[in-house]
């Protein structure tokens, strides 16, 4: 089992799979993490991180490998590929433009 030894004083949200031995995770602090398992010692690493938001984070959702969508306390959607914000989508209460991912060939 993987413990941290240091305090945790944000609560994770969620946490999304990128592959079989890496997944992101989103919080309280507005952080996104992609972090790395070693499951031959039991150890995690943090391999990159992104301060995604001003409020918490509530949901984070993989589209693909490199672009992912996240949703929080400020009401919008925000879409990110290679850790840069492409789209932004506010007022969640009203229709959001429809998106179309296509696939990467």
């Amino acid at each position: 089992m993987i413990y941290s030894t240091l305090p945790c004083f944000q609560a994770i949200r969620d946490i999304s799979v990128v592959g079989k031995d890496s997944f992101l995770s989103a919080g309280n602090d507005g952080v996104i993490k992609h972090w790395r398992i070693n499951l031959d010692d039991t150890s995690a690493t943090v391999v990159s991180s992104v301060q995604a938001h001003n409020h918490f984070i509530y949901t984070l959702a993989m589209v693909e490998p490199d672009v992912w969508a996240l949703g929080g306390e400020s009401s919008g959607v925000k879409i990110f590929r290679h850790g840069q914000v492409i789209a932004l989508l506010l007022r969640h209460d009203f229709e959001p433009p429809r998106l179309h991912f296509q696939a990467a060939e």
